[in-house]
């Protein structure tokens, strides 16, 4: 696996739900799809998300010239209680 798909794959450990789904992702080589399936995941489940780590998966979105869709979703997580 790749150092990028490692990045990628840190990301879910924000949650564990849907973890095959994204290493068949990484694994066909689909990480836009991936990062894309965290996020929108996420949002779904209404996690909450720190600043870093948002940070971090759209850093990464901006890396693969990916479109916003990544950061709107997380736009709509909360963030953690203090």
């Amino acid at each position: 696996m790749s150092a990028f798909a490692g990045q990628i794959l840190g990301a879910s450990g924000l949650w564990t739900t849907s973890y095959e789904e994204i290493a068949e992702f990484i694994d066909a080589n689909e990480l836009g799809l991936a990062l894309e399936y965290i996020a929108d995941s996420l949002c779904e489940d209404e996690q909450p998300v720190s600043v870093d780590e948002r940070l971090d998966m759209c850093a990464l979105a901006t890396r693969m010239q990916m479109d916003g869709r990544v950061a709107r979703a997380l736009a709509f997580c909360p963030s953690p209680a203090k």
